[in-house]
């Protein structure tokens, strides 16, 4: 078993979670713990599944059944996960030839984030970017430009906390944004045209056709910062041509976060209740907003410069408020 950290979240884990940061072991128990089965396994047939989850061609790509102990998770074709029923403890049983780094991606990227979410975290698919002193996150659904988007701002030196996956915590001062590991993930088509040539971005090994770039851990400073800003990004094939910024109803905004936060059983009232009063929270505190741009590389400077007018006013409002 090795330690790392999943943003400030301690772990113990049997399978090499090298996307995360090592951790020294100490006095505080770890959060999480993840053990392995010594040989792939053959899948075995469930009668009913609690909750399946679907991707753009009604497949499905993730189940979930209650068993005895608490829940079995499958990846079909992939690997089964077994967890308790607390959300604690994770055994991860791989079918045949899942690859190592295929393994790690389900576990950092799927499986931990939802069993923080089911132990009470908030826990959202966003970016977040450092804009000076405070941070804004883009939130949407797959396909809607983030990592691009953090791509954009990064490439302009910002500070880029996660392409992907934090988690909020709002706290009696502000709402703060952890992020579970540094990312970015670009298509090709992406990377020709944010950094063409740019030698020092080198992917690293990759599961999909979008490979991850190493980037700068996130400063504690930078970590630190409060959330001023929260945008939703609209529809990539709306065939925008201009940048709108627009103001969005709080209760819009909760439920689009709710949509966009991870869940483990989102038949769990309690869960699901906490998850309501958490993005609740965050929306009514944090100003909210919908973002719609054209997908023009081209216009790239004009959407980055845009935002962050946009921002500066937004947060110096807040601080002032």
């Amino acid at each position: 078993m090795a330690d790392y950290l999943l943003g400030d979240v301690p772990i113990s884990s049997a399978p090499p979670l090298s996307l995360l940061r090592p951790r020294r072991a100490g006095p505080i128990a770890p959060i999480l713990t993840v053990t392995r089965v010594p040989r792939p396994m053959r899948p075995r047939a469930v009668r009913a599944w609690r909750h399946q989850w679907q991707d753009d061609a009604k497949r499905t790509v993730i189940s979930l059944t209650l068993t005895p102990s608490g829940y079995l998770l499958r990846f079909p074709r992939k690997c089964d996960f077994a967890i308790s029923a607390d959300a604690r403890r994770i055994d991860a049983r791989p079918h045949r030839h899942v690859a190592p780094e295929f393994l790690e991606h389900l576990l950092a990227d799927q499986v931990l984030p939802r069993c923080l979410a089911q132990q009470g975290e908030l826990v959202v698919h966003a970016a977040g970017i450092a804009l000076g002193p405070d941070i804004a996150l883009f939130v949407g659904e797959s396909g809607r430009g983030k990592s691009t988007l953090a791509g954009l701002f990064f490439r302009t030196g910002r500070t880029l906390l996660s392409d992907d996956c934090l988690i909020l915590r709002p706290t009696p001062e502000a709402v703060r944004a952890v992020p579970t590991y540094p990312s970015l993930r670009l298509r090709p088509d992406s990377v020709d045209a944010l950094f063409p040539g740019d030698a020092a971005l080198a992917p690293l090994p990759s599961y999909s056709d979008k490979p991850r770039f190493s980037i700068p851990e996130v400063s504690r400073q930078a970590a630190a910062g409060r959330v001023a800003a929260v945008y939703f990004l609209g529809d990539a094939d709306a065939g925008r041509t201009d940048v709108r910024i627009a103001p969005m109803a709080r209760a819009t905004a909760c439920i689009r976060l709710m949509e966009q936060s991870f869940q483990l059983d989102i038949l769990d009232r309690e869960a699901v209740q906490r998850l309501l009063g958490l993005a609740g929270e965050v929306v009514a505190r944090v100003p909210v907003f919908t973002l719609d741009y054209p997908r023009d590389f081209g216009r790239a400077a004009e959407l980055v410069a845009g935002i962050e007018r946009h921002f500066a006013g937004v947060a110096g409002d807040s601080s002032a408020a």
